[in-house]
């Protein structure tokens, strides 16, 4: 199955009218998953956003009819609970966030074959949720303050309510980003030395979906690293 990019790529596009030549040779790292293909990894503190943080992420749906539930597009566990969960409603006319505190919904239409830029931005008490460069409501309650002991991208568990389609470009920050910077970066590689991503030091974990691995910034969580190469590589299935 091939994905067209959404609006953020014409946003993204035109406010990168002065970059010359730097995106062209980037592209998210993609992974369509079907039922039996979600990627597991073992938690990491680069994963906990509870004091403020962004993840983003590309999504597109790969199924028609509405399954019966909401498909998750990725979701953490703690030794005692689930942390968060992020799923795709079922009819594809928007995203879900639950934590044990809250659930929220905000609406955006998913079915017309893209890929769609999602950003989460974690704030004190509050998220707001960010499609294609479009903040989209700010949701009463924030991600948990945990070290999630699992991750899971397209399912709950491992197994239940997996998510059939196209997602990939996973980036954790230890900051809330700014909405130009989400909107410019969407389709530019964060770690270019030509156009750095000027939160680069913050950027906590990014995913290669190509090799199904995370890798981590050791410069954030390693007191003995003196260079900002993330070279913690996190393999799924650990």
């Amino acid at each position: 199955m091939q994905h067209a990019y959404g609006t953020a790529t014409v946003a993204a596009t035109m406010m990168m009218v002065s970059l010359g030549a730097v995106a062209e040779d980037y592209t998210p790292d993609i992974a369509e998953l079907d039922e039996r293909t979600g990627l597991s990894f073992a938690g990491h503190p680069a994963f906990n956003l509870g004091e403020g943080g962004t993840l983003e992420f590309w999504v597109a749906p790969g199924w028609t009819d509405d399954p019966g539930y909401d498909p998750v597009v990725l979701s953490s566990e703690t030794d005692d609970n689930f942390s968060f969960v992020i799923a795709m409603l079922g009819d594809r006319t928007g995203l879900t966030v639950q934590t044990g505190d809250g659930y929220g919904e905000v609406a955006f239409n998913f079915d017309d074959g893209v890929m769609h830029h999602v950003a989460i931005v974690n704030l004190q008490g509050s998220m707001v949720v960010v499609v294609d460069g479009q903040p989209l409501d700010e949701m009463t309650f924030g991600l948990p303050n945990e070290v999630p002991r699992m991750l899971w991208i397209g399912s709950i568990n491992g197994e239940g309510l997996p998510f059939v389609g196209a997602v990939g470009g996973f980036r954790v920050w230890d900051v809330a980003v700014e909405l130009e910077e989400l909107v410019v970066f969407a389709l530019l590689d964060p770690l270019d030395p030509e156009f750095p991503h000027p939160d680069l030091s913050a950027l906590s974990a990014y995913s290669n979906l190509a090799s199904n691995t995370f890798e981590i910034s050791d410069l954030l969580w390693d007191d003995d690293k003196e260079d900002s190469t993330a070279d913690t590589v996190m393999e799924a299935g650990e």
